[in-house]
């Protein structure tokens, strides 16, 4: 029985006889022109073949997906009406599918020709000023490019297209083989749980089809939506966390209500398909709790690598304010230093945030030198790092910033061929090369940075030969470099 009408073809003179697809319907117009051949020329007329693909546009609301709905059961309606037999034929269908257990279903045996595509699932508002909106786009379109496709979900943050986002906040083009679902819900106190049904729907579609060879996630909360989908379809589930929840009494940074995420994980981690960690400290915590689980190191990355030009003026701080993040620490360093360097803040969500921020950045130094940019594109984020000299990463000795952080604004310094002034940290010491790529304070000592700062300052020699060892060093860390990983890592754990 027909029912993917764009995906059909017909010999002309039967199709023309049948008297063709009935104009009046719009949705299931497929099955009726196959139950008028089937009693012309009996059920075998209509042939299934399983290596023809058909892609959607899929629904970006409730809404047009509720419409489409509510056409196909008034169509239903019609066809019934029209072809009264139609009915014992649809039965008569799943009965002769029935009769050969023993033989694959149509979407089995699609999914044995199933394209290398991942099903890349983010819980959280795109775009947006978080990290993650950043790292999502940058991981799903260098995905796209290595693999046949990558569809992204995610929450809709925008009302503007989504090609025009990418543009405009990433300053990319999406590429042909990258597919963004953003999907937009209403009835806030439902959002999440919409959202997920949404993403759990779309994908269990694309399974169907053959079109997708294994799922990724960030959130722990979506491993029970999509943990059905690897059993019900034998498709890999891969966790990428960007935390740790398994057990919260070794951590002295997290609010002891995330219970929830300890259980999540403890639950499904030794049920799907492998886990991908972003640090090897990170993955070390990991293997302690579940042994017999498959792990995988995939670094973040960069899209970009720009050769080394003359050094810039600024000393820069990149990122949120959050006390974890050191910038206290910065603060009182750079108030130590006479005179103090120019300085940048690319930083600050809203302008009442940047406000607050400037009032607090003038108790420690003059803002005569200081530059406070607010949250800005990747357009104007490249403008800023090439007037910087030194990027600095003061984070606090946390358990997620011993053991877990990847920070973005580390690798947004590597883009721009920028030394970084780092707090020596398990994690840092992960990324970077001691006296190549960065120098190291001991983390909390603002007098130590301070003294850091001031040496690469006054060494421009020094300053410049570290420029072109970060280029260098930074090849690794590129996103197509990571997309390859992940492209093996799905290889790796295809289910049989």
């Amino acid at each position: 029985m027909i029912n993917t009408e764009g995906n059909s073809a017909f010999r002309r003179h039967l199709y023309i006889k049948m008297g063709g697809m009935n104009p009046l319907l719009f949705g299931h117009e497929g099955q009726e022109l196959s139950f008028k051949l089937a009693q012309a020329f009996g059920v075998e007329a209509v042939i299934y073949w399983p290596e023809t693909v058909i892609y959607h546009d899929y629904f970006d609301s409730n809404t047009a997906s509720d419409i489409k709905r509510a056409r196909h059961r008034l169509m239903n309606e019609y066809i019934e009406r029209i072809c009264p037999g139609i009915k014992t034929y649809r039965k008569k269908i799943k009965k002769q599918l029935g009769k050969h257990p023993d033989q694959p279903n149509p979407a089995a045996a699609l999914r044995k020709r199933a394209a290398h595509a991942a099903a890349y699932v983010h819980s959280g508002s795109w775009p947006s000023p978080s990290p993650s909106s950043t790292f999502v786009i940058y991981n799903a379109a260098a995905l796209a490019r290595v693999l046949d496709s990558c569809y992204l979900f995610v929450q809709a943050g925008s009302r503007e297209p989504v090609d025009r986002i990418c543009q405009q906040d990433f300053n990319m083009q999406v590429p042909d083989g990258l597919h963004i679902i953003s999907i937009r819900t209403v009835l806030s106190s439902l959002t999440k749980k919409l959202l997920y049904q949404n993403y759990k729907r779309h994908i269990c579609e694309l399974a169907n089809q053959g079109l997708v060879s294994a799922m990724i996630t960030r959130r722990e909360t979506l491993l029970p939506v999509l943990f059905p989908i690897q059993e019900k379809y034998k498709i890999p589930l891969l966790y990428e966390t960007h935390d740790f929840y398994a057990d919260l009494s070794v951590r002295d940074d997290i609010d002891p209500g995330k219970s929830r995420q300890q259980t999540l994980e403890r639950e499904y981690i030794p049920r799907i398909s492998g886990v991908i960690g972003l640090q090897s400290p990170q993955l070390d915590w990991y293997r302690r709790y579940f042994p017999q689980q498959r792990f995988f190191l995939a670094r973040t990355g960069l899209i970009h690598r720009y050769e080394p030009v003359d050094s810039g003026k600024y000393v820069t701080y990149l990122g949120s304010w959050e006390p974890h993040k050191g910038v206290e620490i910065f603060l009182n360093a750079l108030a130590q230093l006479k005179p103090c360097p120019p300085v940048l803040f690319v930083g600050g969500k809203t302008e009442k945030e940047v406000q607050q921020f400037r009032e607090r950045v003038s108790r420690y130094i003059p803002l005569s030198g200081v530059k406070i940019t607010g949250w800005v594109g990747k357009q104007q984020l490249g403008a800023w790092m090439r007037q910087t000299a030194i990027g600095v990463l003061p984070l606090m000795p946390t358990f997620f910033n011993r053991y877990l952080t990847s920070p973005l604004k580390l690798f947004d310094y590597y883009s721009y061929s920028i030394p970084v002034v780092a707090s020596d940290l398990p994690t840092t010491r992960d990324l970077i090369v001691e006296n190549e790529t960065g120098v190291f304070f001991d983390p909390g000592n603002s007098e130590q940075l301070a003294e850091r700062i001031r040496a690469l300052l006054e060494d421009r020699e020094h300053l410049e030969s570290m420029r072109r060892h970060v280029y260098e060093y930074a090849k690794q860390f590129m996103w197509a470099k990571r997309a390859e990983i992940l492209s093996d890592i799905i290889h790796k754990v295809q289910i049989l």
